[in-house]
């Protein structure tokens, strides 16, 4: 059994130490490889400080996603640099994200049938209790840039950013689950979950509040290192819309990710 999986994405790098049962974050690093000016260093000092958490001799394997799908140039970079830690990087398509991410959540709810939605710093993929797949080339990078998320509050375009999003949503969106880390978000910023149901009141609440947060504001809020929340404005306007597409007065937040999904390919429970 590999005993890590380092997640490549766009938006940050993440590392799950694997056992039988489980894939537990251990470590998370949070860069923008679509903006980096110079993606070599990010990408080297970013693999050696997060690769300090792992136990001596342990096994690697790292997956990669939207950003090295995008930016042939990112890849090499990646390759490279993993090679240089014997490291074996898969570089896998946006079909097989929502491929892994849809098993995940099964593995984990065997009897709980609601549409699956996986949002990266340069992709989404949503599977549909159907097995349907729409399959999105813009992430929370992209929403950034476009809509100025990242600027002071007043700079902002949110309600423009939420009306672009739902033009891109399935009509026919249901119930849905919003994974990578969700769950966590929300219970670091004290926003009530019921067996990890959040309402749309209560999450409309949280946007409204944090829209008006500088980003170091934000930055003291983050549940995981201050970067990520460089994120959170973007993640809370693809929230709103998949709210308001679905007409749904609830939300289902969720830790599992595509390394779950890794895991649960090996038939072990994902946690």
């Amino acid at each position: 059994m590999t005993n890590y999986v380092l997640d490549v994405g766009s938006h940050s790098l993440k590392m799950y130490q694997l056992d039988d049962t489980s894939a537990n974050l251990v470590g998370t690093l949070t860069w923008h490889l679509l903006e980096e000016s110079d993606p070599y260093h990010a990408m080297s000092s970013g693999v050696k400080s997060i690769l300090k958490k792992c136990l001596p001799d342990a096994v690697v394997i790292a997956i990669g996603t939207e950003a090295l799908r995008r930016k042939p140039e990112l890849k090499s970079i990646a390759l490279d640099v993993f090679k240089l830690h014997g490291i074996d990087l898969h570089v896998i398509t946006q079909v097989e994200e929502a491929v892994l991410i849809r098993r995940a959540f099964l593995k984990m709810h065997k009897h709980f049938d609601v549409d699956v939605v996986n949002v990266g710093g340069g992709s989404i993929q949503i599977v549909q209790r159907n097995n349907r797949m729409t399959l999105l080339d813009f992430g929370i990078c992209d929403l950034n840039t476009r809509f100025r998320l990242g600027q002071s509050p007043d700079g902002r375009m949110v309600d423009e950013c939420i009306d672009w999003i739902s033009s891109h949503l399935p009509l026919d969106l249901q119930d849905f689950a919003y994974t990578g880390g969700e769950l966590t978000y929300l219970n670091r910023l004290n926003v009530s979950t019921v067996h990890s149901w959040c309402t749309r009141s209560s999450f409309e609440t949280l946007a409204q509040r944090l829209a008006l947060l500088d980003e170091a504001e934000l930055e003291l809020l983050s549940p995981y290192d201050p970067k990520w929340m460089r994120g959170a404005i973007a993640s809370n306007c693809i929230v709103l819309s998949l709210l308001r597409k679905a007409s749904v007065e609830r939300f289902y937040a969720s830790d599992l990710n595509i390394t779950n999904g890794f895991l649960a390919s090996f038939g072990a429970e994902s946690c």
